[in-house]
């Protein structure tokens, strides 16, 4: 893991801006979906992990201003900008296999976009075991990613995408290559029913959502 947040040094400056023209100024509107399903869930405490600079951290105090929000991410550099642009929540720099929280804390548990973070590092299952002790008793683990289409075309068509948006961003930011190369490589690899399948063990429930238009998916896991 430690490897993966160093690469957010390179890029912490603009990958909000990125994110938004890689995904088309859909990323918000996605982490907006995924706000209608808290919506029916029973909360007072929110922990949203791998926070960034605080876009889904953002949408949560405006969206639940009655709950406790918390943000926790390693990237002391992300986190900086995230606490300048939001005043109203708790912030924690911290690995999220090695959370500074207390067991049962919150009803809620986020992630947006860096669920490929957490699967494709060799910290996965303290990662998890981690995610669950600070859930309450029947607490809800939501995770938003980006995940590889089973449909050939479109998954083709997703990998030719990629190539070339980000290949433009390396030429434009040559010094930002290997993280932006990291991430392409990544959202290749990445499937949300493997990450599903991966952490069903340590779920009583688990739901899959594809959202439009079929590259991003919610995995919503209910805690034993």
């Amino acid at each position: 893991m430690n490897a993966i947040v160093g690469l957010y040094d390179k890029i912490y400056s603009h990958y909000r801006l990125v994110n938004f023209i890689l995904t088309l100024g859909l990323d918000n509107w996605w982490r907006r979906k995924t706000v209608d399903y808290i919506k029916k869930i029973s909360h007072s405490t929110i922990c949203d992990i791998c926070c960034g600079s605080g876009d889904f951290t953002k949408i949560l105090i405006t969206k639940f201003k009655k709950a406790e929000t918390t943000g926790v991410d390693a990237n002391s550099n992300m986190l900086e900008i995230a606490k300048k642009r939001i005043k109203n929540a708790n912030f924690i720099n911290s690995y999220i296999s090695e959370i500074p929280l207390t067991n049962d804390s919150f009803d809620i548990v986020t992630v947006s976009f860096a669920t490929r973070n957490i699967f494709f590092s060799d910290d996965f299952l303290k990662s998890i075991t981690e995610i669950k002790r600070i859930l309450k008793e029947d607490g809800v683990f939501i995770s938003l990613e980006t995940t590889l289409p089973d449909n050939p075309i479109s998954s083709f068509l997703v990998r030719i995408y990629l190539n070339i948006s980000i290949g433009l961003i390396n030429l434009i930011l040559p010094e930002s290559s290997k993280s932006y190369s990291f991430l392409r490589s990544s959202i290749k690899a990445f499937k949300v029913s493997d990450f599903a399948d991966k952490i069903k063990p340590y779920f009583k429930s688990i739901e899959i959502k594809v959202l439009f238009p079929g590259v991003v998916a919610l995995c919503i896991a209910r805690k034993n």
